[in-house]
């Protein structure tokens, strides 16, 4: 197949054009070679501008050396402070949601609880309701043997097993858990089966108290909270127990001062002193010092403790006397069937009061009472001498008409906590309780320290004879004649009857009831006093 005329021109025309540049390359390769050569070879060895060299050294140190050590290391810490830092942040961030989280799930669990509890309307209608039924079943009923009913007057208010059911289902269902025949069998019956009606109330508005009053306490519980958060909470002593630390207490205490009528009339620069006054208390009495540190209280322990139902009788004295007045009870009506219930109703509470406690609704020696917390701050007042806020050994030595022995003073400073050899505010108070509660197991612990010279937990009658020497040097200052330490010894061993003669242990004293009149005798000159001349001042009060 031909090709069309203008196809064969191009080919020839190609071909021509091939031919003649292949012969030109030919001739000009041999030459041109050399001369390549030299210009590669040229090029390779001259050296690189000062541009070219930056910028290939910017360019080789953006890779990563792995072989230089130390350039690895300081990468890596660099990294690790950047990295801890971010997890750092990061755990706090989520231990303060894990808090905040827990907090309220604490207050709508505590607001839950408390909600189920008898409200105040509940216990007015409950006692409504009983009076109700003292007055038409106020008599206690007698059946002959015809089953004639004979009634006769009754001061006790009896409440049959009946009474009681009627009762309850004039109630919400959540205050049934009060009326179960398990309730109803723990109280005192007569003869019928009956029990005394305003005892029952009492029980129930004790219970609802305390209830409330244990409910009111957990939302202080600040410390269990962060310690069930945090990541060393095996180590808090935590075990799903709610607690109050002394901070935690103080501001509860803090807290109620607004509803304390009686502290309206006193200047408020005394209220941190009444605080300390208050909370030291509950940790002498319910946190003995352990190596003068004291553990987190139980708030089962708090409210059940004799310190706190003495500080709501304090708190809520005048309360409860209006609240008595707003259901119809009326003080001064003793004539009427209303004052013979109020009557009854102290009378089962032992509520046999002088003329200032029926006045203020506690009694005088109240320790939460603003007056003995006056009482209090104005002895530490008068004994600090140079007004610089603490007690030095030399002003404690003044304590109580200086009374205290030397020795005694001594040790107390020699193994209580102290600020540079003086005696805070808080201290002076765990002094004063011990002094004047000697009663107490809390003044026993106090105490113990003190009366052991020799700290092997257990008194020689040589430890007696010393501790009553120095008693007895201050007899003679008081004009009183001393008595022979060996009699004092033999009394303190026939009073005490410990297992051994020649060592009394705590647990000896303990068991003897008689702790008391042993710290009496060895520490301070007017204790002593007193025990030698018990009967007449027996005798004295009688009259």
């Amino acid at each position: 197949m031909s090709l069309p005329t203008w196809a064969q021109a191009l080919k020839q025309f190609n071909e021509t054009q091939e031919k003649h540049n292949k012969g030109k390359d030919d001739d000009s390769e041999e030459s041109n070679y050399e001369e390549r050569l030299g210009l590669a070879t040229a090029k390779l060895l001259t050296p690189l501008n000062a541009s070219q060299s930056n910028e290939s050294n910017s360019k080789l140190s953006k890779v990563p050396r792995f072989f230089d050590t130390n350039r690895t290391s300081i990468c890596s810490v660099d990294a690790l402070d950047g990295l801890n830092k971010e997890e750092e942040q990061m755990r706090r961030k989520r231990t303060e949601s894990l808090l905040a989280v827990s907090e309220i799930t604490r207050e709508l669990f505590l607001d839950n609880h408390e909600e189920r509890l008898l409200s105040e309307h509940d216990l007015d209608c409950l006692f409504k309701n009983l009076v109700d039924l003292i007055k038409q079943y106020g008599t206690t009923q007698d059946r002959d043997n015809n089953n004639k009913t004979t009634n006769t007057k009754s001061e006790h208010y009896w409440m049959s097993y009946e009474i009681f059911r009627e009762l309850k289902q004039s109630l919400p269902s959540r205050a049934h858990k009060f009326f179960t025949p398990s309730v109803f069998r723990k109280f005192p019956m007569n003869s019928r089966g009956e029990i005394r009606g305003l005892s029952f109330h009492q029980f129930v508005s004790y219970a609802l108290n305390l209830l409330h009053q244990y409910i009111t306490l957990c939302r202080y519980d600040i410390t269990s909270l962060s310690n069930t958060n945090s990541s060393n909470h095996s180590s808090c002593g935590w075990n799903g127990k709610s607690y109050l630390t002394e901070s935690d207490l103080e501001i509860f205490v803090s807290d109620q001062l607004e509803m304390i009528p009686s502290l309206a009339q006193i200047d408020e620069a005394f209220h941190a002193y009444y605080i300390y006054h208050t909370v030291r208390r509950f940790v002498f009495c319910l946190s003995p010092e352990i190596n003068n540190n004291t553990k987190p209280i139980a708030i089962g322990k708090i409210v059940c403790s004799d310190c706190f139902r003495e500080f709501n009788e304090f708190r809520f004295a005048k309360a409860n006397s209006a609240k008595l007045r707003g259901r119809g009870i009326d003080d001064d009506d003793e004539d009427g069937e209303d004052g013979q219930m109020l009557q009854s109703i102290q009378k089962l509470l032992g509520q046999s009061q002088d003329v200032e406690e029926q006045r203020t609704g506690y009694k005088a020696n109240n320790w939460f009472s603003c007056e003995n917390a006056l009482r209090v701050y104005k002895m530490y007042l008068q004994l600090d001498a140079d007004h610089n806020g603490t007690l030095s050994l030399k002003e404690m030595l003044q304590f109580n008409g200086s009374t205290m022995s030397n020795l005694c003073i001594q040790r107390i400073f020699q193994y209580k906590k102290t600020w540079d050899g003086e005696m805070d505010y808080k201290g002076f108070l765990n002094f004063v309780l011990a002094t004047e509660n000697k009663q107490h197991l809390a003044a026993l612990n106090y105490w113990w320290e003190i009366l052991d010279l020799d700290e092997n937990g257990y008194l020689t009658p040589l430890t007696l004879h010393t501790l009553y020497r120095s008693v007895q040097k201050k007899m003679g200052i008081f004009g009183l004649d001393p008595i022979n330490c060996e009699d004092v010894v033999t009394e303190i061993i026939d009073m005490v009857h410990p297992n051994d003669v020649d060592k009394i242990t705590k647990r000896d004293l303990l068991r003897s009831k008689m702790y008391h009149t042993v710290i009496d005798i060895l520490t301070d000159v007017k204790g002593f006093w007193e025990y030698e001349n018990r009967e007449s001042i027996m005798v004295d009060q009688q009259s």
